[in-house]
């Protein structure tokens, strides 16, 4: 078999495990990374990027997403692709690759899309800029932590300026002034929690709000508690 039809059964294989066989869906993943990585070929890297668009099989498709962050020299293909893509799951995917790739262009790419209409792609963006963005990106991120229409966007910006505040050390105290006014702002309770969360953790300052250990998208404490131990600590 050539390079490409290896690959392909490989693929194949893995994506027919049921989930519920863990240690076989496991081996395959590891197998498929591997396999994937093994051919630089241009049908090779494009049957991979073609595996983006699938994601019935989200094992397999966030490993086919993983191991694209790893090829070499990728750039200029994905950039590529980002022009004539129409696909918008395949962009998103670009954006997110172009950010673990730390590529220059992912800065300006998670910026120009950040507009889309699509939640998934500003959902990437934002983290992207997270990401790779520094003080000038706080102002971005901040209007979108108070004016994003759904939670999961919103508490996706307040992450991203985290992701500044651990990378920059001079921009804590701009963050921590947004996340002040982004806690008083906001009216829905779960977001509130992960503001509490962001602001002990960038403040190093027990409010009450912890991410659980083994689920750090599930939040451990007392709310209304912490509400309070928070608007004590910042103040009016």
């Amino acid at each position: 078999m050539s390079n490409l039809e290896t690959i392909v059964a490989c693929y194949n294989k893995a994506r027919s495990i049921e989930s519920t066989h863990e240690a076989d869906k496991i081996k395959a993943k590891f197998e498929l990374e591997k396999e994937l990585l093994s051919s630089n070929d241009d049908e090779v890297i494009e049957f991979h990027y073609n595996c983006l668009g699938d994601t019935g099989d989200e094992t397999i498709y966030f490993t086919c997403r993983a191991a694209f962050s790893k090829r070499k020299n990728i750039e200029p293909f994905l950039l590529s692709k980002l022009a004539v893509e129409h696909d918008k799951h395949k962009i998103a995917d670009i954006i997110h690759i172009l950010g673990r790739i730390r590529s220059d262009k992912a800065m300006e790419m998670a910026k120009y899309n950040l507009v889309d209409e699509d939640d998934y792609i500003r959902e990437v963006c934002l983290y992207v800029i997270g990401w790779t963005g520094s003080i000038p990106e706080v102002g971005v991120l901040s209007f979108h932590l108070m004016n994003e229409s759904t939670q999961k966007l919103r508490i996706t910006a307040g992450s991203a300026l985290r992701q500044i505040a651990w990378r920059i050390t001079e921009s804590k105290s701009v963050i921590l002034e947004v996340l002040k006014e982004a806690f008083y702002h906001e009216s829905d309770k779960n977001v509130i929690a992960r503001i509490i969360e962001l602001i002990s953790t960038i403040a190093v300052k027990n409010l009450g709000i912890r991410e659980d250990k083994d689920n750090p998208n599930f939040l451990l404490g007392d709310i209304d508690k912490a509400i309070a131990k928070t608007k004590k600590f910042l103040g009016p």
